[in-house]
């Protein structure tokens, strides 16, 4: 019974806060992306929060950021911005869980996060030293090391990143 009634919350919280976002805003295609996008965000804090701080204990993050003013009001209208909170949030997930199970999938998931974070603002270059060193905090805790896995992660994002460029702004 608390399995269902979990996911019953998360379903609500997720509903209720697109529900008034849909209420504030005007019904134009834009705000509806903006407005799946901000449900996908909340779906990766649950994520995230989850695996930090338990199941029940996840909901009060995504409840927080669900019905957070900022959110209700500009949730439907920065595409750009809730678009990179997204991809750098999935970037985030996957590459810890990356580190703590390394796997192929992982790295390749990690590199498609971090080229689609580019694609959408190329402030999300930041985020490459922010990386070395979630890598080396993680290599004085475990004496692992997966240098070459991060070389492939951002050379992957950069072909992501070229290739879309490619196909986007090719000359005819």
């Amino acid at each position: 019974m608390k399995h269902w009634l979990r996911r019953f919350l998360v379903a609500i919280i997720i509903l209720v806060s697109a529900s008034l976002m849909l209420n504030i805003s005007e019904s134009r295609p834009l705000n509806l992306i903006a407005m799946a996008l901000n449900v996908i965000l909340i779906f990766l804090i649950y994520l995230w929060s989850k695996e930090l701080v338990g199941r029940w204990w996840a909901l009060v993050p995504i409840f927080l950021f669900g019905f957070s003013p900022t959110v209700l009001a500009q949730g439907h209208g920065g595409i750009q911005s809730i678009a990179l909170a997204v991809a750098i949030n999935a970037l985030i997930l996957s590459f810890l869980g990356f580190l703590f199970n390394p796997s192929k999938l992982r790295i390749l998931w990690s590199g498609l996060s971090l080229g689609s974070a580019i694609l959408i603002s190329w402030e999300a270059l930041v985020f490459i030293p922010y990386l070395l060193i979630l890598m080396v905090f993680f290599y004085i805790g475990t004496k692992q090391h997966y240098w070459r896995a991060l070389l492939f992660i951002l050379l992957s994002g950069l072909i992501f990143v070229s290739l879309s460029h490619l196909i986007i702004y090719k000359s005819d």
